[in-house]
């Protein structure tokens, strides 16, 4: 079993059995799945562990991502995305200047932004759980006296649902309208 961080790697099948009983107890070679000389059916389908989710860990399988986007026209920036993380100068405006609730904003960065979470009540007890949730995975870092995030988006709720949804109307008036 490898290590990625400080999580296992585990496969799991369809039903989320970590006991496989299935053709592989491990993803097969790449390699011959793709050349098609490996039979499988989707009953032989395996994937991550969600448990066991390490947020930023794709470098560890950039050898499976090179197969897999063998052909596609931007495999070179995917790789590097992969291996070195995503830089935001490519998605960013040259220069922004608007409006955004009453106030010009303005720069090639977004200047410091704290705004508060727009939850209702009744909910407040569900975000804290997911929110330490996500604290537990890696997903998020608390902020302390060493480390203060520059901008801070509010989070808001799909109370059907219910699932956390951020709003990104700040960031997105810096960001390029790129598909």
């Amino acid at each position: 079993m490898r290590f990625y961080g400080l999580q296992p790697v585990a496969w799991v099948d369809k039903s989320s059995d970590l006991k496989l009983t299935r053709k592989f107890s491990h993803p097969p070679d790449i390699k011959r799945v793709l050349n098609q000389t490996l039979l499988v059916s989707a009953c032989d389908s395996l994937f991550r562990n969600p448990e066991n989710f390490v947020p930023g860990s794709l470098h560890f399988c950039t050898e499976y991502w090179g197969e897999i986007l063998k052909g596609h026209p931007d495999k070179e920036e995917m790789l590097l995305w992969i291996r070195e993380g995503v830089r935001l100068e490519p998605f960013l405006n040259q220069y922004t200047c608007e409006r955004f609730e009453g106030k010009w904003v303005h720069g090639k960065y977004p200047p410091n932004y704290h705004q508060k979470n727009n939850v209702p009540h009744c909910f407040n007890k569900w975000v804290t759980e997911e929110l330490s949730k996500w604290e537990k995975s890696g997903v998020i870092i608390r902020e302390t006296d060493k480390l203060r995030a520059k901008v801070v988006l509010p989070l808001t709720i799909e109370p059907t649902k219910p699932r956390l949804i951020h709003d990104t109307r700040y960031i997105n008036l810096f960001c390029r309208d790129k598909p």
